[in-house]
C-alpha cells in the first residue's frame, strides 16, 4: 500500500518514527548543554558594574603571573572570547572587552587561564585547541545532518547525526579537566588580581565559563557562555 504524505496524520507517524532514534543519544546531549544555560543564567545574575572591564581583567592577571608577549585585543565573529596560541592573542568579544559585569569579567579571566595555560604547555595547549574547534565544527554540522535525516523522512541519517552530537558532547567533557588545571593557575594569581579576590559573583562567572562550548552545541536562542 502507498502511503500518502499529504494525510497529517501519516506525517506525524513517520515524523515519531524518524525522531526516537535520534531523541536516544540526544537525550544527554540536552541535559547537559541545558545544564550549561542554567550555570550562564546564574552567573548573569548580577549585572552591577566593577570597577574594571574585562580586558582590565585579563591584562591583570597575565602580569600577575608574568607572562609577556599576549596581545588583549577586541574581536567579533565565532573567534571571539578565544585564546589563540598561534598568534599569542587573547581574543575577547566587544561586550566582554569593555563589559564590567561579573559574567563579563569572568568569561575574561577564564580566556586569561588559558593564555596561561597556552603559556606553560604550549603543545599541548595547541592540540586541545585544535580539537575543541574541531569538536565544535563537527556539533554543528551534526545538527545540520540531523534535521535534514528528520526533513528528508530518513531515520538512519537523522540517527547518525545525533550520534555525532553526542562524540562532540562527549570530546568536549573530556577536555574540561584542561579548563579546571588553567583556573587552578589563576587563583594563584588571585590575591593581587581585584576585583576577583573576595568577589564570588565574578568566581562563579569564572567558574561557569568554561561550559561555554558545551552550551553553544545546543543550537536555540538564549544565553550563550562565549557571547
Amino acid at each position: 500500500m502507498k502511503l500518502n504524505w499529504d494525510e497529517p496524520l501519516v506525517t506525524v507517524l513517520l515524523l515519531f518514527y524518524v525522531m526516537i532514534p535520534a531523541l536516544s543519544p540526544l537525550a544527554p546531549v540536552l541535559i547537559v548543554a541545558f545544564g550549561a544555560r542554567r550555570l550562564d543564567r546564574r552567573s548573569s545574575a548580577d549585572r552591577s558594574g566593577r570597577d574594571v572591564d574585562g580586558a582590565g581583567i585579563a591584562r591583570s592577571i597575565l602580569g600577575a603571573a608574568g607572562v609577556e608577549g599576549v596581545a588583549v585585543v577586541a574581536a567579533s565573529g565565532p573567534l571571539a572570547n578565544f585564546h589563540d596560541p598561534w598568534r599569542r592573542e587573547l581574543r575577547l568579544s566587544p561586550s566582554v572587552f569593555v563589559g564590567r559585569t561579573p559574567r563579563d569579567l569572568g568569561i575574561a579571566a577564564f580566556q586569561a587561564a588559558r593564555a596561561l595555560q597556552a603559556s606553560a604547555h604550549p603543545r599541548l595547549f595547541r592540540l586541545a585547541t585544535l580539537a575543541r574547534l574541531g569538536l565544535g565544527l563537527a556539533s554543528g554540522s551534526a545538527w545540520i545532518v540531523t534535521g535534514a535525516g528528520i526533513l528528508m523522512h530518513n531515520p538512519f541519517l537523522s540517527y547518525q547525526g545525533a550520534w555525532a552530537e553526542l562524540a562532540a558532547v562527549v570530546g568536549l567533557l573530556l577536555l574540561l579537566p584542561l579548563d579546571r588545571a588553567a583556573r587552578r593557575r589563576v587563583r594563584a594569581t588571585w590575591p593581587g588580581v581585584d576585583p576577583i579576590e573576595g568577589d564570588p559573583a565574578v568566581a562563579r562567572a569564572f567558574e561557569a565559563a568554561s561550559w561555554g562550548e558545551i552550551s553553544a552545541t545546543l543550537p536555540l536562542p538564549g544565553p550563550r557562555l562565549r557571547a
